[in-house]
């Protein structure tokens, strides 16, 4: 029986998304200029021929990786937003930043790229659009710059300009990642990792610091989310 065309749609999108995967797998590795379209079919499990079918070159390919891979980040953190409205800004940046680690600590491939991305977004996207490709790292700080904003209007934070504040914090972020992308090479992606009150803790401190905020104010806002997360784990 021959098959539908719905059924053939669900096996495209399952060829395009097996070989988004293995060019994110491989990209993070050897970044953009070192990953082959060879490589790519064969982490894959495809055919060349293939693979040109789905993607006719190598920037189209990782054009369409850096899109699907920012929109997943960047759809966490714009529902992260307003999702958590009702939460005091320390909570909501408290919280945030537990999430957003999260994500790497599920797949350590997402931070290596937040890592790698920068660099070769001009590559990628060319002289005309790569400003456009850099919108979607941006928009993490943009989103950090609107909770230190609301931070400093309740008070909670005492740094005098949140747009600073923000790339203070970003960059506490950054060096955060850096620490976690070494410590995972080579580990593989199967490993998982547990994002504990310590490591938050040790995250957070200087960046807390840079925003003005006192240790024994946010630290109790952390603690009591993993007294809360232990809580709901043993039910």
């Amino acid at each position: 029986m021959p098959r539908t065309k719905e059924q053939n749609e669900e096996i495209r999108n399952k060829t395009k998304n097996s070989i988004l995967d293995a060019a994110l797998s491989l990209y993070v590795i050897y970044g953009f200029n070192g990953t082959d379209m060879d490589y790519v079919a064969a982490e894959a499990g495809v055919a060349k021929g293939l693979l040109y079918y789905y993607f006719k070159t190598k920037k189209l390919l990782f054009r369409e990786l850096f899109n699907s891979v920012l929109f997943q980040t960047l759809e966490f953190s714009n529902s992260f937003l307003i999702a958590d409205t009702l939460v005091s800004p320390l909570e909501k940046l408290i919280k945030y930043s537990i999430d957003i680690f999260g994500i790497g600590f599920k797949d350590p491939r997402y931070i290596q790229f937040a890592m790698r991305m920068p660099f070769d977004t001009y590559a990628v996207f060319g002289p005309d659009e790569w400003s456009k490709g850099l919108e979607g790292s941006r928009k993490h700080i943009d989103n950090l710059n609107q909770i230190i904003s609301e931070g400093i209007a309740d008070g909670s934070m005492k740094c005098r300009d949140a747009g600073y504040g923000a790339n203070s914090f970003w960059t506490v972020y950054v060096a955060a990642l850096f620490n976690f992308t070494k410590m995972t090479s080579g580990k593989g992606n199967d490993i998982k990792y547990v994002i504990d009150y310590e490591i938050m803790s040790g995250i957070l401190s200087f960046g807390m610091a840079g925003l003005g905020v006192e240790g024994d104010s946010w630290k109790k806002i952390l603690k009591k989310h993993y007294e809360k997360e232990e809580k709901n784990e043993s039910i």
